[in-house]
């Protein structure tokens, strides 16, 4: 997007303010705002205007006034990481291996375990 037709912003996806450099790449989007123009305000016809910005919204944009300008609130560069442990991985296969994962600051929810470009199921 060109600076003539909007503005983007990385925005931290739990806290919905401004990315900082603590906030860790997993939960940083870009959003998009627009140069586009309601034919309408939400002062005049806010239903209207509801669903003029849904759309926007459901193109990828916001409103210039929806992107934020506050910073992340919630992640700070003295969090502690997740950790995981993988043992049993010795000799040359097959392989019958476990993973121990330790929270840091907060839980994760979600663990994908890749050889290669492989992706293995936990059982």
């Amino acid at each position: 997007m060109s600076p003539s037709s909007g503005r983007s912003a990385v925005v931290d996806k739990v806290s919905g303010l401004l990315a900082t450099e603590c906030t860790p790449d997993l939960a940083k989007e870009t959003k998009y705002s627009s140069a586009i123009l309601p034919e309408t305000t939400k002062t005049e016809n806010s239903f209207q205007y509801s669903l003029w910005l849904a759309a926007l919204n459901k193109a990828g944009y916001a409103s210039s006034a929806d992107l934020p300008t506050g910073s992340d609130n919630v992640h700070s560069c003295s969090d502690s990481k997740p950790t995981a442990n993988i043992t049993g991985l010795g000799g040359g296969g097959p392989y019958n291996f476990q993973v121990q994962v330790t929270a840091g600051t907060f839980t994760p929810t979600k663990l994908e375990i890749f050889s290669m470009t492989k992706l293995f199921r936990p059982r």
